[in-house]
């Protein structure tokens, strides 16, 4: 009797061993952002216009305080968010108005403690290009982890003279030689920067426009890639467009945008022709997109702020050919600026990404928090 108690003991203590041993590396492979973060996979309903398949799933949400930066940079979060490691510390972009580059221990930014940057495209009343601010959308590193080339959106308010937030965008390119402290453009020129313009000339009055609102990125084939928002005359909107340079630097002028399967215009030419993006279900209307490669699907992962205040989802191989949407957030409140991060460092990731945005209760209100949450995506 006694041998058979022990026997049902050890038979026991084993199942509960293999067990826990399985849910650890579960929680592993998951990594949730705190203990009360549960994954749920959305299962749309069937009258709402998310996918009909389970592809994707996301944790509760966590919403950062992130006073600090709140009080430098009023209009922060206004774009995507940049991780990049200097010797022992993670440094990140954080753009509003304009930007700052702040570090931290730890790879995630809302543990950054510390500003090493002053700000960078502050706005200006005057007529300079560039008088509505600029501000730092993704940085890279180049030969060493000092050398850096950041990609920036700039506003055109035409001769600012009040608070007028109508705007012409453009994309820009600034370079550091010490780890992001501070960025000059090639030849220090205000203008010598630019790296893609509208295909439109700017107009004589105020309105929204232009090219910008973009994410740069290096593509698994080594060349540069930009998918920003500009104006597409046949459904007069504005929807996501990609251009592409070769050169290792990046550098004003080596610009190309897509046209008619080839990357052939020039990007600084204001009547240059261009071919919008377009995923299974038609043109990406929207702007401020992310993209990210992710080495379990061995494709492309983009999410972006559909015009309305959503964020959706869509992959590519090839970053032309776009498959069906899926809508992650929206419909209870207004989404924008999303940023994926994964574990692994750089712009990749395998099994789970964190997906930062900006949330706010509609799109008129001035209250911006700040969210993360854990994204699959297969």
């Amino acid at each position: 009797m006694i041998k058979n108690n022990i026997l049902q003991f050890l038979i026991l203590s084993f199942l509960i061993t293999v067990t826990s041993c399985n849910n650890t590396q579960e929680l592993r492979e998951t990594k949730e952002l705190s203990e009360e973060n549960s994954f749920s996979t959305i299962t749309p309903k069937d009258n709402d216009n998310r996918a009909r398949s389970n592809e994707y799933n996301l944790s509760n949400k966590q919403v950062l305080n992130w006073s600090n930066i709140k009080r430098q940079n009023y209009y922060f979060p206004d774009g995507g968010i940049s991780r990049f490691k200097v010797g022992n510390k993670w440094r990140f972009t954080m753009a509003g108005s304009s930007s700052y580059v702040y570090e931290g221990g730890n790879m995630w930014p809302e543990y950054s403690d510390g500003k090493i940057s002053g700000a960078f495209g502050k706005q200006q009343y005057n007529c300079n290009p560039d008088n509505g601010g600029k501000w730092l959308n993704n940085v890279d590193q180049l030969w060493n982890q000092n050398n850096l080339v950041g990609f920036y959106h700039v506003e055109n308010h035409w001769c600012k003279t009040n608070n007028d937030t109508k705007y012409w965008a453009s994309i820009g390119a600034v370079y550091s030689n010490d780890g992001g402290t501070t960025f000059k453009s090639l030849g220090g020129s205000r203008n010598e920067g630019y790296i893609i313009k509208s295909s439109k000339p700017k107009p004589s009055n105020k309105t929204f426009g232009g090219a910008g609102n973009g994410h740069v990125f290096k593509g698994q084939d080594g060349n540069w890639y930009a998918i920003y928002s500009e104006y597409e005359a046949s459904v007069n909107n504005y929807v996501l467009h990609i251009a592409r340079s070769t050169n290792y630097y990046a550098s004003p002028g080596t610009w190309k945008k897509y046209y008619r399967g080839n990357f052939s215009t020039n990007a600084l030419h204001t009547n240059g022709a261009k071919t919008a993006l377009r995923s299974n279900l038609g043109f990406m209307f929207g702007a401020n997109p992310f993209v990210q490669w992710n080495h379990k699907l061995r494709k492309y992962v983009m999410v972006y702020h559909k015009w309305g205040g959503a964020i959706r989802c869509v992959t590519s191989s090839d970053l032309i050919n776009w498959d069906s949407e899926k809508e992650l957030l929206g419909g209870d409140a207004y989404y924008e600026y999303p940023t994926l991060m994964s574990p692994e460092g750089g712009n990749t990731s395998k099994n789970w990404t964190r997906l930062y945005y900006s949330k706010k209760s509609s799109r008129n209100s001035s209250q911006r928090n700040f969210e993360v949450q854990t994204l699959n995506v297969w």
